[in-house]
C-alpha cells in the first residue's frame, strides 16, 4: 500500500494514499479523485499536470511539491503559504482553490495543490511559437494584470505575487488574462527586521527583491517587464541595461506617453515607482494615443475586423492649422481678383489691388496648393500573407501606388529623412528604397503605424 496522506479541502479531512512521484504517469489517481493526464510544467521544486476531477467531471490543475527533491524547509513553507492564500482568494482571474493535500511524515511525502484549470495558454509560450501582440493587445494586457494587483494588493493584508511574468500569465483566446502560481506570494509586507527569501524570476524581479524587501511596487515591475518582453519579444534579462534600467528604448518603438509610463514602471527605485496599481492603471489609459486610434475621423483608422493574415490601414494626411492660416490671403487674392476684372469693364484698372491678387495667386501656388492638396490626401497600407499595397488619393482621385512581395518589406521608418536631412514623412521601407505614406503626421501616429506594421511582419516572417 502507498504511503498515507492527510486531505484538507473544503473543511474537510481524510486519510488517503498516493504512489510516490518517481513512478507517477499519465492515468495515476490521487486522493481516489484525480486522475493525471499531462505535464503542465515545471518550476522550482514543483510538477504542475492537467489532470481530471473524478468528482465534478472537470478539469483541474494538480501541482505536487515532493519532500525529498527540496533543499530546505523554505520550499515547503512557500508551498503551504500559497495554498493558505489562494483558499482565501476570490477573483474571476485568479483560479480558484479546489483542494491541499498535505502529506503525513516522511522522506517521500508529497505536497498536493489542485486548482480550478485557467483556459488558454501562458503568454511564454504563445511567444516561443512566434507571436507577438500588437501595442493595443499589450495595453490591455497589461490593463487586465494590474486590475487584479489592485485588488489583491488592496486586500488586508496585501498579497503581493512577487513573480509576474509571461509564463505566470494565462491567456484565453477570448482575451481574458489569468494571473497563476502563487508559490512566491507574500502576504504581509517585510521590515527591515523580518526580511523574506529571495523569491522571483531574473529579469522580471525588482532589485529590492533581491533582498527579500518584496512589496506591492515590486509587482508593478515585473507588469513592466512583462510589457517590455512582450513588445520585444525578448526577455528583459537580454536586453541591455543602463545604470540598473532596463533600456527598452534600443530595442522597443513607442509613443512618447507610453515610454514615460514603462519607464516609471522600471525604476530601479520602488518609490520612484507608482504609489500604487490603481495609480499605474490610470496612468496606462491616460497614455493610449489620442490620434492614432481607430475612432472614424482620425489620422488613422485601422480595418475591423479582419483575418489574422490582413492588415488594412487609412490614413489622412495634412496639416490642417497651416492650410486654414493660408486660406485668408489666398481667398482675398481670388475675392479681389474677380471683383477687379468685373469692375475693370465699367472702370478704370486698379492696379494695386491687381497688384495685390497676383501676389496672393503666387503665394497659393507656391505654399497654398501644396498644403491643400496634402490636407485632402488620404493613403491606404494593405498587406496579407503574400504582398503589399500602398495607394495615395488626392481629392478622391487616385495618384500614386506601389505594391509589392511581403518578403522585400523590411518595415516602417516613422520619420524618414533626406539625405540633407529634410523630414519626408513617415515611410514603408523595402529592400532598397522608401515609399512615403504620409508626410504631415504627429509622433504618436507615426509610432503607431510603425507598430502595426511590425507587429504584421513578426507574424508573418520571410512572406
Amino acid at each position: 500500500m502507498g504511503r498515507g496522506y492527510t486531505v484538507v479541502g473544503a473543511g474537510r479531512k481524510r486519510a488517503c494514499y498516493a504512489r510516490p512521484m518517481e513512478t507517477r504517469t499519465p492515468g495515476t489517481v490521487l486522493a481516489d479523485r484525480y486522475r493525471l493526464r499531462e505535464v503542465l510544467g515545471r518550476g522550482g521544486f514543483a510538477v504542475t499536470w492537467l489532470a481530471d476531477d473524478l468528482t465534478t467531471g472537470g478539469q483541474v490543475a494538480v501541482k505536487e511539491l515532493r519532500l525529498d527533491r527540496v533543499p530546505d524547509w523554505e520550499a515547503i513553507r512557500h508551498f503551504e503559504r500559497e495554498a493558505r492564500v489562494l483558499r482565501n482568494l476570490r477573483h474571476p482571474r485568479i483560479p480558484d482553490y479546489v483542494d491541499f493535500i498535505a502529506p503525513e511524515p516522511g522522506p517521500e511525502g508529497t505536497f498536493v495543490l489542485v486548482q480550478q484549470l485557467a483556459p488558454g495558454r501562458a503568454l511564454s509560450r504563445r511567444l516561443a511559437d512566434g507571436w507577438r501582440p500588437d501595442i493595443t493587445r499589450v495595453r490591455d494586457i497589461a490593463a487586465r494584470v494590474l486590475e487584479t494587483l489592485v485588488h489583491l494588493h488592496g486586500l488586508n493584508p496585501p498579497v503581493v505575487h512577487r513573480d509576474i511574468k509571461p509564463g505566470n500569465l494565462i491567456l484565453s483566446d477570448d482575451g481574458e488574462v489569468m494571473l497563476v502560481d502563487f508559490g512566491a506570494v507574500r502576504d504581509r509586507l517585510a521590515t527591515q527586521s523580518s526580511l523574506g527569501s529571495v523569491v522571483g524570476t531574473y529579469g522580471y524581479m525588482a532589485p529590492e527583491q533581491y533582498q527579500g524587501a518584496a512589496r506591492p511596487a515590486s509587482d508593478l515591475y515585473g507588469v513592466g517587464a512583462t510589457v517590455v518582453h512582450l513588445l520585444s519579444g525578448r526577455p528583459p534579462s537580454e536586453l541591455p541595461h543602463t545604470r540598473l534600467r532596463v533600456d527598452f528604448a534600443k530595442v522597443v518603438t513607442v509613443d512618447p506617453p507610453l515610454a514615460r509610463w514603462l519607464e516609471r514602471m522600471l525604476e530601479p527605485a520602488p518609490e520612484d515607482r507608482f504609489a500604487s496599481a490603481a495609480e499605474a492603471l490610470t496612468a496606462l489609459h491616460a497614455c493610449a494615443p489620442t490620434r492614432a486610434t481607430s475612432e472614424p475621423g482620425g489620422a488613422l483608422q485601422v480595418a475591423q475586423p479582419l483575418p489574422d493574415d490582413r492588415l488594412e490601414i487609412a490614413l489622412k494626411d495634412g496639416a490642417p492649422g497651416r492650410a486654414r492660416w493660408l486660406a485668408i490671403p489666398v481667398g482675398l487674392g481670388f475675392a479681389g481678383l474677380a471683383w477687379t476684372l468685373a469692375r475693370g469693364a465699367i472702370a478704370r484698372p486698379l492696379l494695386p489691388l491687381i497688384i495685390l491678387a497676383a501676389i496672393a495667386i503666387v503665394l497659393f501656388v507656391a505654399q497654398g496648393w501644396p498644403l491643400l492638396a496634402g490636407s485632402s490626401a488620404k493613403a491606404l497600407l494593405r498587406l496579407d500573407s503574400r504582398e503589399w499595397s500602398l495607394e495615395r488619393r488626392v481629392f478622391g482621385v487616385r495618384y500614386r501606388q506601389a505594391r509589392g512581395p511581403l518578403r522585400e518589406l523590411r518595415g516602417v521608418d516613422p520619420d524618414l529623412r533626406s539625405a540633407h536631412g529634410k523630414r519626408r514623412g513617415v515611410a514603408l521601407i523595402t529592400t532598397g528604397r522608401g515609399h512615403v505614406i504620409a508626410r504631415h503626421l504627429d509622433d504618436a501616429t507615426r509610432a503607431r503605424v510603425a507598430e502595426l506594421v511590425a507587429g504584421f511582419l513578426a507574424r508573418h516572417p520571410g512572406g
